[in-house]
């Protein structure tokens, strides 16, 4: 059964990516790793990429946009664009993962979460998923979408 990624609260849309990112905010924060919009986009990736080689299902199904900066995903950067640099504050969470979806992102916390963005940018896999960046119809930003994403990392 295909899961909704969008959904109505208080007569707003809600992004699974960017809810996700409130769940990984609020870990960064309790286990004292600094964390602003940047690098949490850098691991949202890294825990996309995660959750397709281990369960081949995606964490969201947004787009990744490939920026000067490196990968982020425009609707993380929307909803977190006005919280200052780095996040401070415990964000309102109103989701809860599935046990593997809690895996791929506790092991990408472990994993990367003392990183900086910068150093996060620099790692083959963020590297890789820059070079599937594909500019569709009139857009200037090269995207990828999901479903190239499972056909590269997803078990074959």
């Amino acid at each position: 059964m295909e899961e909704i990624q969008m959904s109505h609260f208080g007569g707003r849309i809600m992004c699974k990516a960017a809810e996700v990112g409130k769940i990984v905010v609020n870990k960064c924060i309790d286990l004292n790793l600094p964390i602003d919009v940047q690098k949490l986009q850098k691991l949202l990736v890294l825990m996309q990429v995660e959750c397709i080689k281990l369960s081949s299902e995606p964490l969201f199904r947004e787009d990744i946009v490939i920026w000067n900066c490196g990968v982020a995903i425009k609707e993380v950067d929307e909803e977190f664009r006005n919280i200052g640099t780095p996040f401070e504050n415990h964000q309102i969470e109103y989701i809860s993962l599935l046990d593997r979806e809690k895996k791929c992102v506790d092991y990408v916390i472990k994993m990367y979460g003392d990183k900086s963005a910068i150093d996060l940018s620099k790692l083959p896999i963020l590297q890789k998923v820059c070079t599937l960046g594909e500019k569709l119809g009139d857009s200037h930003v090269p995207r990828v979408n999901l479903y190239k994403l499972m056909g590269v990392f997803a078990q074959k």
